[in-house]
């Protein structure tokens, strides 16, 4: 696999070692390790390589069509209490927020956009690091601390699940403005912003 490295890797950068679950920001002067998680084998985080263009503090989480349609969307349609439970929402074309109890769940196809309000809930938990792929693979934070303890970590759906991603956060921005404490206050206010 080192062969299909470039010969110069920049710096700073991040590398997710995803069979050691483990992911190194190498920056200028130091590197720091941080514990992941990453894809099952039947759904593999995927070898790529990308530009982390900005970091989002409370995201909402757009599951991808597969999701939505295979796990979600099914389980809305036995309990629609659970997607108001869970605070998924659905979107229409014109970007109108619907009220999750008054969606028919079972429309086939679905027409609305699924999506997931920021919260204590949100799959992707307070910060995600964007960088755009064709894999649509992020790195960010999630609600289910307790996987870090776990041995096997081969637990998502192929996005990498970061220990401490607001550290992760403030080394990649870089910029005395938004250090850890910043970001973590920016957090608690549980308005989502992007920077």
């Amino acid at each position: 696999r080192l062969r299909w490295l470039p010969r110069a890797l920049p710096t700073p950068r991040i590398e997710v070692r995803i069979a050691a679950y483990t992911l190194y920001f190498i920056g200028r002067d130091r590197q720091v390790a941080h514990d992941v998680i990453v894809g099952t084998r039947a759904r593999p985080t995927p070898s790529l390589a990308a530009e982390v263009v900005s970091v989002t503090l409370n995201p909402y989480w757009t599951p991808p069509r597969s999701i939505a349609n295979e796990e979600l969307l099914p389980r809305f349609r036995r309990n629609p209490a659970a997607a108001v439970r869970e605070g998924f929402e659905a979107v229409d074309s014109s970007g109108n927020v619907l009220d999750a109890s008054a969606v028919n769940w079972s429309a086939r196809p679905f027409p609305y956009l699924v999506r997931q309000r920021p919260g204590a809930a949100n799959a992707l938990g307070q910060i995600r690091l964007n960088m755009p792929n064709p894999d649509a693979v992020y790195l960010h934070d999630t609600p289910s601390r307790t996987l870090f303890d776990r041995a096997n970590r081969a637990l998502s759906h192929g996005c990498v699940r970061v220990r401490d991603p607001v550290a992760l956060g403030a080394d990649v921005l870089a910029q005395p403005e938004w250090d850890q404490a910043a970001l973590e206050s920016a957090i608690a206010t549980g308005v989502n912003q992007d920077i």
